[in-house]
């Protein structure tokens, strides 16, 4: 009896393990495997299209051509015929120069190639009358009626009065041109207007000196405006001739295009110079204009 006892309670126990055992490997299953769990991957379809940017600058409406007049002669200021804001035409007197002193070394001067002319008749004359005696005395010595010593003696006359003649000569060309550098003086003491256009600034009043290099006058073109603005340096890759450019002024959009580039990298801004030529009806110079630019680029999206 006991043996079949202890039999029973053999098989319970094994019974017992068997289900602990089955429920332990069933919680096993449940539990994830060791390491990260995985990302979720979005897939989305692949275009190539042009993606823009924008690229914004502030820029100054400024006259097409502006001219600075400056004389190349120091003289004093004896007339000043236009104020600022006045409309000129092309080659017309702006400033003018006292000329008296120049005026008096050209007739100085004259009266000297005058005086040069008379010299040189005279002298084509005497070298004429010693060719003359040259020859003569040469013939005359080889018939030997006279010396071969006064023959020589003739023959340097005649040198020495071809050289007087020639020096002659060199000095009136020597005059000739000091004349034609007064002349040109004289011109330069008239300052005309490059073109047609308007007095922009006035710096001078009569009475003062004027001297090479120094501003007398500010001439700016009454033609079509132009809108310079500024890039930094590391903008230069994308702009160039003929790039689209929406510029605003007084409120009005423009649809432009880049027309120079400023040949030089300007150190004193730190940027390069790009201009755009609008309508010069829009507004008046110094007026500031707002400038952007879309630059693409291709890629895929």
């Amino acid at each position: 009896m006991k043996k079949i006892v202890s039999a029973i309670v053999i098989i319970a126990l094994i019974l017992a393990m068997g289900a602990l055992v089955a429920k332990r490997k069933g919680q096993a299953k449940k539990v994830e495997a060791y390491g990260k769990r995985p990302v979720p991957v979005h897939v989305a379809e692949v275009k190539r299209q042009t993606l823009k940017s924008t690229h914004s600058y502030l820029g100054i409406l400024e006259a097409r051509q502006t001219a600075r007049i400056s004389s190349r002669i120091s003289a004093k200021v004896d007339r000043v015929l236009f104020a600022e804001g006045a409309r000129v035409k092309a080659g017309e007197l702006l400033i003018e120069l006292d000329d008296q002193v120049i005026q008096a070394d050209i007739k100085g001067i004259e009266a000297q190639i005058m005086a040069s002319r008379a010299t040189i008749k005279s002298l084509e004359s005497n070298k004429a009358f010693w060719v003359a005696e040259d020859k003569r005395d040469r013939k005359l010595a080889e018939e030997e009626v006279i010396s071969k010593v006064e023959a020589e003696t003739t023959s340097n006359q005649m040198i020495e009065a071809a050289a007087r003649l020639q020096s002659a000569q060199a000095s009136l060309k020597t005059l000739q041109r000091n004349r034609d550098s007064l002349s040109t003086k004289l011109i330069y003491s008239k300052l005309r207007s490059p073109f047609a256009g308007q007095v922009a600034s006035r710096y001078v009043d009569p009475g003062d000196l004027a001297t090479p290099g120094k501003n007398l006058m500010v001439v700016e073109e009454q033609g079509d405006l132009k809108i310079g603005f500024g890039t930094p340096q590391e903008d230069m890759h994308f702009l160039k001739v003929g790039l689209p450019v929406q510029a605003e002024i007084a409120g009005q959009k423009l649809n432009l295009t880049i027309s120079h580039i400023y040949p030089s990298f300007d150190r004193s801004r730190g940027d390069f110079r790009f201009f755009s030529h609008p309508d010069r009806s829009l507004s008046r110079y110094g007026t500031a204009a707002g400038c952007s630019n879309n630059s693409r680029t291709g890629g895929l999206i």
